[in-house]
């Protein structure tokens, strides 16, 4: 061995492996490469270890010249070896290494669209007001810029919901680039004393964190209109100037090319207030929103922007809250939506808050409609392209209805509940690998809290790809909430337990929860979900006829394998006609339910 220099070519070759491992560390790190390359090279270069040994000992110095039919057959036999070895571990740790959506903690790398630079994230501008309660106002401001900026159909605007998640966090500008998938971010400050006030806006290009543009102005509270119009115009002359090329449309003006409608100070100030409140969504702040945005409409009827506003309110506090029956909540929410566009009939906000209303009034082709309204007057309403995509699906056109969603997240890629729709149309697709990807980027971005769709989707997603450990964690989550979380954990531990192969204690857990559902909880359509997933399709069409959100479940899963195995059940037809699905397609994906 030592006369053929085994060990020198061993020595050698690890020095050499070690030297490229180190190499290729630092460029992953420098060009954030994945680590999946630094494992696969790292194995291949293990695997080379006995091939190096073999050629040494056949070639080293004292070794033969030619190439045996021994080596051959050695080195042949080693390099099957090796790439099964490597095909092996390609494939396995695609299952295993991928974090499952109950374990999703780190930031994913899923994005909707590619960066370009025609793209802007309006950041909440900071309050510098000795009053620290005006937070409401500067936030306003931030608010109407961004919807002002989203008037230029050349411009990616991000929503309001992502951008505003970093209110109050230390961030740099690249990591909101990156999280934001934006070229430049529009940031500043507002301080207000008595009637005057200041706003400072700067524009940076996130790339290298320079400055494009920045101003202050120093005005009356009565000019805050005039001020917002000036700074939405020189962002957009600015970005013009070096991006966009040509002439794009005028921020400040109503979409037919008319000035903006002008407001009373008071009722606008209301508005502002209510905006700030709606922003949490829970419900007391919900409650408070909705009252002020009841006294801007007293104080400025022709207020289309508030109108929109409270139709919005009204139906967040019904769905999310239960407040009010649903059909008091529609009839107040539409008829707000109705105000909004007579006031107003270029508001996309409007268009959108009525799509929303009339999707959940089973009106699913003028759902469409409103939402491609919304969508046309103003390209980067995030919530347009939401209730364009439940149309969509509700129509079953789940490809078109799949590219809404991902128009949706480009608008606003920090929303839980966009990727919880993406995951579930894709579910409906039969892509549930896709799904499971779109619900570990919701969970990655926060607590998802009492929502009971995201639960039901992200345990739908795991149990279809056979995550059966990682499904009995989900749940425990969702229990640990508390009540009702806790009511709808036991349902979702049914379908866990229906899967494990125990279906006589799925079927009375199921029964035994459903008994104690108080009315108004909102939760009888999951037991109609969970008693269709586990085979109880007389429970399930029970409960189907049973709740008001009957329509929901069938326009959004009526496509599932579970659920086409009854869709021909007579009931089922008299529910589809009874909800206006009756003759829309309802094809799945043809793929087996999951056991």
């Amino acid at each position: 061995m030592r006369g053929r220099k085994v060990v020198q070519w061993g020595v050698a070759y690890a020095a050499g492996a070690w030297g490229l491992l180190q190499g290729l560390a630092y460029l992953s790190t420098l060009l954030d490469w994945p680590a999946q390359l630094q494992k696969l090279t790292g194995l291949a270069l293990l695997i080379g270890v006995p091939i190096v040994l073999v050629v040494a000992w056949y070639h080293g110095d004292r070794g033969e010249r030619g190439v045996t039919r021994t080596e051959l057959a050695i080195l042949t036999l080693l390099f099957l070896l090796g790439g099964g070895l490597l095909w092996r571990y390609q494939h396995m740790s695609a299952a295993s290494e991928s974090p499952s959506v109950a374990q999703s903690t780190t930031t994913s790398t899923i994005t909707a669209v590619p960066t370009t630079d025609r793209s802007i994230a309006v950041l909440p501008f900071v309050n510098m007001s000795p009053d620290k309660e005006q937070d409401y106002f500067a936030d306003g401001i931030s608010e109407e810029l961004l919807n002002l900026l989203a008037q230029t159909p050349e411009l990616r605007v991000i929503a309001r919901t992502s951008s505003f998640s970093f209110k109050g966090k230390e961030a740099d500008i690249a990591e909101i680039a990156k999280k934001l998938n934006v070229a430049h971010v529009l940031e500043g400050s507002v301080r207000r004393s008595g009637e005057k006030i200041r706003i400072t806006a700067q524009l940076i290009r996130t790339s290298d964190s320079s400055r494009l543009w920045s101003q202050s102005y120093d005005r009356e509270l009565t000019d805050v209109f005039a001020i917002q119009d000036e700074i939405a115009s020189a962002v957009v002359l600015q970005l013009r100037t070096t991006l966009l090329g040509g002439k794009p449309s005028a921020p400040g003006l109503a979409h037919d090319g008319s000035a903006r409608t002008a407001i009373d100070p008071e009722a606008y100030e209301l508005y502002l207030r209510g905006r700030y409140e709606m922003l949490s969504w829970n419900k007391e702040n919900l409650a408070r929103a909705e009252a002020l945005f009841e006294r801007a409409v007293q104080h400025d009827p022709s207020f289309g922007d508030a109108w929109a506003s409270l139709a919005e309110t009204a139906v967040l506090r019904h769905e999310i809250h239960q407040v009010r029956d649903r059909e008091a909540a529609y009839a107040r929410a539409t008829d707000a939506a109705r105000r909004a566009l007579a006031s107003a009939p270029t508001s996309a906000e409007g268009h959108a808050a009525l799509s929303h209303i009339l999707w959940h009034e089973r009106r699913w082709r003028l759902a469409e409609e409103e939402a491609r309204r919304a969508v046309a007057l103003n390209p980067s309403s995030a919530m347009g392209y939401e209730w364009l995509g439940m149309a969509l699906t509700a129509l079953g056109r789940l490809g078109d209805a799949n590219a809404a969603f991902t128009q949706a997240l480009a608008l606003d890629p920090l929303s839980q509940t966009y990727y919880a729709n993406a995951a579930s149309v894709l579910v409906n697709l039969g892509r549930y690998s896709d799904a499971e990807s779109m619900m570990q980027r919701a969970v990655q971005l926060g607590e998802l809290g009492f929502t009971p769709f995201l639960w039901w989707t992200g345990l739908d997603v795991l149990l279809r790809v056979g995550r059966i450990d990682e499904a009995e964690r989900w749940v425990e989550q969702c229990a640990a909430l508390g009540p009702p979380a806790e009511l709808l954990a036991e349902i979702l531990r049914a379908r866990v337990l229906f899967a494990q192969g125990h279906q006589r204690d799925a079927r009375d857990l199921l029964a035994g929860v459903a008994s104690k559902i108080p009315a108004g909880a909102g939760l009888e359509v999951f037991v109609s979900g969970a008693s269709f997933m586990i085979g109880e399709v007389d429970s399930g069409l029970y409960w189907l006829q049973r709740t008001a959100a009957s329509a929901d479940l069938l326009a959004i899963a009526r496509f599932l394998p579970e659920i086409q195995q009854v869709i021909a059940h007579p009931q089922m037809q008299a529910l589809l006609i009874e909800t206006g699905l009756e003759g829309l397609p309802a094809t799945g994906p043809g793929t087996p339910p999951a056991k």
